[in-house]
């Protein structure tokens, strides 16, 4: 049996080739694809290989006949990787034991100054894109943002390989809302494996990639990206990975007109402004706010949106910290009094 013949390239090319000097039948020749190298697809000259076991079956071989395999792969990643063929079985039985089986050694590195980055972003219910943290209740939808920038200070780096998988809802949490897409021409984005694929990014070039879900049950989750290939060779350029926590929470239920005493107006789209939950079913309302100086910062009547207050006086922030009102609910409800927590 002759040892594979590689292509040293990505995708890679194991080649594998068996020689007889006289009649074989059943002849059965393992190749198992090892870690670090994804199955993309297979010829062979004859007989039949089952990628799942690595098995390649020939029916029968006349005497100086060969046959052939070719195996295209993916490279998951730089480093070094081994394929190795052999011989399993034949009838009759190989009497040279000694050239059925062959390995082949595949080292592949990158340049000096690959400079990948991998940023991940969420975002609930439109809201805007946060980093570390996002905090959404149950129903919520949550897009998950993730950018590849090339910092490399020259040259174009191809087969940009990513991973960022969100399993189904009894493993992670999540349900998927809608397809994933990404606008960035030569990518795409295979939802079963997770395995985000950009052609080439040229220095100073930024791809995205966005994943819509929704959160159906309470509790925390982590969505994590990584970059698997390629790699960088200087290890303090390893800024390939980044996740964002979700802590899912469910909805308290709260009366008509009760304050949600803590707000933060700091632009991010959650929790911005002052809420008052249906308010507009009460006629004649009012309120007023203090701060705590006993000096008024805000004051409105005959309100009909909850979202109240966003924070401002004159058109000016007011401070953080804590704020007293006194809300009116008309004759039947009467005067309620509380505080108010602003924080930015």
């Amino acid at each position: 049996m002759q040892g594979p013949s590689p292509s040293l390239a990505i995708p890679y090319l194991t080649k594998d080739s068996v020689l007889v000097d006289t009649r074989a039948a059943a002849v059965r020749v393992g190749d198992f694809l090892e870690s670090g190298f994804s199955y993309v697809s297979h010829t062979t000259s004859s007989g039949a290989y089952d990628p799942t076991t690595g098995i390649w079956s020939i029916q029968e071989l006349e005497p100086q006949a060969s046959e052939s395999l070719e195996i295209r792969t993916e490279v998951l990643g730089n480093g070094i990787y081994t394929n190795t063929a052999e011989l399993l079985e034949s009838f009759p039985i190989d009497d040279n034991p000694s050239n059925d089986l062959s390995t082949v050694v595949l080292e592949l590195g990158m340049p000096d100054g690959v400079d990948l980055v991998l940023e991940k972003y969420a975002s609930v219910d439109g809201a805007k894109f946060l980093r570390g943290r996002v905090a959404p209740l149950t129903g919520s939808r949550v897009i998950f943002l993730v950018l590849v920038r090339n910092e490399s200070d020259e040259g174009l780096v191809n087969n940009i390989r990513v991973e960022d998988f969100i399993g189904p809802v009894a493993e992670s949490g999540f349900d998927y809302l809608y397809h994933v897409f990404s606008p960035i021409q030569g990518s795409s984005y295979n939802l079963d494996t997770g395995i985000w694929t950009i052609q080439n990014l040229s220095p100073g070039q930024q791809a995205e990639l966005r994943i819509a879900v929704t959160v159906p049950r309470e509790g925390n989750f982590v969505n994590s990206a990584r970059i698997l290939s390629p790699l960088p060779s200087d290890p303090e350029l390893a800024n390939t990975t980044d996740s964002v926590e979700v802590d899912v929470n469910t909805p308290l239920e709260v009366p008509p007109g009760f304050v949600f005493n803590q707000f933060s107006p700091n632009g991010d789209g959650i929790n911005d402004f002052l809420v008052i939950r249906d308010i507009a079913a009460f006629q004649f309302n009012s309120i007023q706010i203090f701060n705590r100086y006993g000096q008024q910062v805000f004051e409105d009547r005959n309100m009909v949106e909850d979202q109240l207050w966003n924070g401002t006086h004159n058109g000016e922030q007011v401070p953080e910290g804590t704020y007293y009102y006194i809300l009116d609910l008309g004759a039947e409800i009467g005067t309620t009094k509380g505080w108010i927590q602003l924080i930015r």
